[in-house]
């Protein structure tokens, strides 16, 4: 799923909520990162990501095999910060605690009475306006533009559509933002960015049946039968690669 690659060489850590090992990645293991080659993924609690001695905590609502897919993409992401960021000596500067839970817990659990805000939060485009509205999310601007600064080009550029939300302010507040607003516009609140995407996805996926049986491919369920009676559990990207 990611189309950034992963850059080879950081340390990625899998714990259970016992804070022990249940296994170690790779940045190989990140654009194919399912429930085949890691069975026991749906233990996993947090993931501690590079070596360094400032540590950042993320959170997620990217909890278990279902999620795997959009997990290997924050991983990349994060993998990819901590070595852009390396010292001088090449040792790392940070390291990120990537916690994983559920949607729930990404709006009962995070900034929220006894719970702390994390350094970084993976929220749906939906819930943008009200946790700005709250001011419990940090409002982007400066970070922009010193990136613009740096790179000499707007990196808002590469998600443009997002910036037509300027142009309607009005019905982006947050007592209309869940309902009445694309989710293209939902990264911004009044004028200002609060947020980047990291990912798209699809609520329905169609495919020809008669291509299938020409090509003598297999079928995903519910037609075909090969992924087990419970394939919902364990489905992803990469079982449904022919």
């Amino acid at each position: 799923m990611a189309t950034v690659t992963p850059t080879p060489g950081v340390s990625i850590v899998a714990y259970d909520d016992k804070d022990q090992v249940v296994y170690t990645l790779t940045a190989a293991d990140l654009p194919t990162y399912n429930g085949k080659f890691f069975p026991k993924m749906n233990s996993v609690q947090y993931y501690h990501i590079g070596n360094g001695t400032t540590l950042l905590e993320a959170r997620s609502p990217f909890l278990g095999i279902p999620k795997a897919g959009v997990a290997g993409v924050a991983m990349t992401v994060i993998n990819n910060f901590i070595y852009v960021n390396r010292n001088a000596d090449k040792t790392d500067q940070y390291t990120v605690k990537l916690v994983v839970g559920t949607w729930d817990d990404m709006v009962a659990n995070v900034c929220t009475p006894g719970s702390s805000c994390p350094d970084i939060v993976f929220i749906g485009s939906t819930q943008v306006a009200g946790q700005a509205a709250n001011q419990t999310i940090l409002q982007l601007e400066s970070f922009f533009d010193e990136y613009t600064e740096i790179n000499s080009w707007l990196l808002k550029d590469a998600f443009s559509k997002v910036r037509v939300a300027r142009n309607f302010q009005i019905t982006c507040l947050p007592m209309h933002a869940v309902h009445s607003c694309p989710k293209s516009f939902q990264l911004t609140y009044y004028d200002y960015t609060y947020a980047v995407p990291l990912t798209t996805d699809m609520r329905l996926l169609f495919y020809n049946t008669t291509t299938f049986d020409i090509l003598g491919l297999t079928h995903p369920p519910p037609v075909g039968t090969t992924w087990g009676d419970e394939w919902w559990r364990t489905w992803n990207w990469y079982e449904l690669r022919p």
